[in-house]
């Protein structure tokens, strides 16, 4: 709509960004080396089905799907693709989540 490009460069990828009643996860790796806390085959699963592992089912707002990332896009992403997305993100410093 025109107006200029904002990056919040030291929230970057760590969340907090809220959509209404839901909050974006912070997608920095964990201590354990883990982006948002998931294995790769977790991280797959989640992008493949929608499916929020990381979030106990809250309803009304929440029916354990994700309800702000275009999951169904990412989902029809190669393996390899999301492989390179995951390693990406456990590459990147960890960052605790921007509130």
């Amino acid at each position: 709509m025109g107006e200029p490009e904002h990056i919040n460069t030291p929230c970057y990828l760590s969340g907090g960004q809220r959509f209404g009643p839901f909050r974006s996860r912070n997608l920095t790796p964990n201590a354990q080396g883990l982006p948002a806390g998931l294995t790769f085959n977790q991280f797959l699963h989640t992008l493949r089905t929608g499916e929020d592992l990381k979030s106990p089912f809250n309803p009304p707002f929440d029916n354990g799907l994700l309800q702000v990332m275009p999951w169904p896009e990412y989902g029809k992403m190669i393996t390899r693709d999301i492989r390179a997305m995951y390693e990406y993100l456990s590459a990147i410093p960890s960052r605790p989540r921007c509130d």
